[in-house]
């Protein structure tokens, strides 16, 4: 009898557990809706400037290493790697057709607002929870791998950062 009431009782928790825990598609759902709300409506101000462009970098974020057009930040164990290329205009499509997936695509999205593009995509790369992002704004492109737990508040801090991008002539 003990052993039904062990077996019931962890039957009960791992349910509870997995009932609790957003799942992947609703995660996507939230960090496409986000990004969008970030890209429409966010306005960080750049906090940092390198020789050819300035930058927001959020305080969750460090700098790893960096040379003129790219910046490999460091969120926790999560690496984001910032490509910015001071030719393109906001409004350029160059970077985004150069992104080549040749893992699962779960969602590629674009806007086009106020004289800029931008896109998110996110890829399915064959480990259990982790996840590809490219988020980027014309010239500017910033690449993570992530789990879905994390994927929300890091597509959003990425998006924060590729929108406050200002090149300098």
């Amino acid at each position: 009898m003990i052993r039904f009431y062990r077996l019931f009782i962890l039957i009960t928790i791992l349910f509870v557990i997995s009932a609790c825990s957003a799942s992947e598609k609703e995660v996507v759902s939230e960090t496409k809706s986000e990004v969008e709300n970030v890209f429409l409506t966010g306005n960080q101000k750049a906090n940092k400037e390198k020789e050819t462009f300035r930058y927001y970098m959020p305080s969750s974020f460090s700098v790893v290493e960096q040379d003129d057009y790219n910046i490999v930040f460091s969120k926790g164990k999560t690496k984001v790697i910032l490509f910015v290329n001071p030719n393109e205009s906001y409004d350029s499509e160059v970077l985004y057709e150069q992104i080549a997936s040749e893992q699962k695509v779960i969602i590629d999205e674009t806007w086009n607002e106020d004289g800029r593009f931008a896109y998110l995509k996110i890829n399915s790369i064959g480990e259990k929870d982790k996840h590809e992002l490219v988020i980027g704004i014309g010239g500017a492109k910033l690449t993570t791998e992530t789990s879905t737990s994390s994927m929300v508040s890091t597509a959003t801090a990425m998006m924060e950062i590729a929108k406050s991008i200002e090149i300098i002539e």
